[in-house]
């Protein structure tokens, strides 16, 4: 039997620091094909709504950003090759994100509707890598899951990420800080 891989270490982005890197993007010059405004959005994507890169291409365009049903995202696996987790709706943390970082513009995506979902992922990655952001991609995912804390119940933030509650709980407990703990029991 082999061993579990050792869990990376993380120094997770604060909300202070993702606004401030999300606006650093606002100078980037273009290298590629692919310009620095669509990478901006899926930066705020992934920050305000915690998902996987993988699961862009899975953005149901027309029940999403519903401001009647502030701004949920709906994730469905028939728009792309599937997702890892199942269908389902995603709420924003924070809610003022959705205007701050202009999601409801919602590029066309730069690649066909079928295609490598993992090369899409890699691609973001090196994006932030390249433009030395000081974090990766599945940073901000984590950053959402410590932020579901003062939000929501353990069910719906689990429901959210796509996990059931002992996942989650084993998936993102290490990450939550001592001041995290205070602030959500202050807040619930």
């Amino acid at each position: 039997i082999g061993k579990r891989p050792k869990p990376m270490e993380r120094d997770l982005p604060t909300e202070t620091k993702i606004i401030q890197i999300y606006n650093s993007m606002n100078y980037f010059k273009p290298t590629h094909r692919i310009g620095t405004k669509y990478y901006q959005w899926v930066f705020g994507i992934l920050a305000t709504y915690g998902l996987r890169p993988q699961e862009i291409a899975a953005i149901d365009r027309i029940k999403s950003f519903n401001p009647d049903l502030d701004n949920w995202l709906y994730l469905d696996g028939k728009l792309c090759e599937g997702i890892k987790t199942g269908n389902r709706m995603v709420p924003p943390l924070l809610p003022e994100w959705v205007e701050l970082f202009n999601l409801k513009s919602y590029p066309d995506l730069p690649f066909p509707k079928q295609g490598n979902l993992q090369r899409r992922a890699d691609m973001i990655a090196q994006f932030f890598l390249r433009h030395k952001l000081g974090i990766r991609p599945y940073d901000l995912r984590h950053a959402y899951a410590i932020r579901t804390r003062r939000y929501m119940s353990l069910l719906d933030a689990a429901n959210a990420m796509g996990h059931d509650v002992a996942t989650h709980t084993k998936i993102y407990q290490r990450w939550i800080s001592d001041s995290d703990r205070i602030a959500s029991v202050r807040q619930g």
